[in-house]
């Protein structure tokens, strides 16, 4: 995980216009709407921009309750924010895969009740063994400031200290912007998976 631990180096060859204190922290319950609209956002919602559907409304519902529980995927309890100025300004969800069959079962049996939306047929994000990368978001006034890539680090180092050595996560097709940070993160390309209904590249760091 040499790349994760010294964030400093990292970012001492990018020169953003402005440079902003970021912090990281665990994520607060209170945060779960925050957390549930970010986490629309990285399964290509277009959230931060009104108006909002019907649909959008109520996915972001169900999501907030699952956001706020301590049992489902996307909990509150698996998510890392950062900070600028002691606002929040993105997050990122992950988790032990061998948790994910378990509460991928209840993250979307709320879902369904709530929205009706039925998971269609998918392979397994992660899976015992490694620690998954879930769901990345940052403001999109705060983007270009290495927001995401702190997170990330940020990440990694619960990883290594939860004693894990593999890192897993997906990358939709077609997001290579998003792949070319994961890769600047030690990220590499290791297959294929299909999820949410489009073929996604996974990578994995070792």
């Amino acid at each position: 995980f040499a790349l994760q631990r010294d964030c400093a180096a990292l970012l001492s060859n990018q020169q953003p216009i402005v440079m902003l204190k970021v912090e990281t922290r665990k994520a607060f319950n209170t945060e779960a709407g925050f957390i549930a609209r970010n986490i629309m956002a990285a399964m290509g919602s277009d959230v931060f921009n009104l108006p909002f559907s019907e649909d959008d409304f109520l996915i972001l519902e169900a999501l907030t309750d699952v956001c706020g529980r301590k049992d489902t995927l996307y909990s509150y309890c698996n998510t890392l924010i950062a900070t600028v100025a002691g606002l929040p300004v993105g997050s990122l969800t992950s988790y032990n895969g061998a948790d994910y069959r378990e509460k991928k079962e209840t993250t979307f049996s709320i879902i369904k009740d709530k929205t009706g939306f039925t998971l269609p047929q998918m392979d397994d994000e992660t899976s015992d063994g490694e620690y998954y990368l879930d769901s990345l978001a940052v403001l999109p006034s705060m983007r270009g400031h290495h927001v995401g890539k702190i997170l990330i680090l940020q990440a990694l180092e619960v990883a290594e200290g939860l004693g894990f050595n593999k890192v897993s996560l997906i990358v939709m097709e077609g997001e290579n912007k998003l792949k070319s940070l994961y890769e600047e993160c030690g990220f590499e390309e290791d297959g294929i998976r299909n999820c949410f209904q489009r073929i996604s590249d996974r990578n994995e760091a070792r």
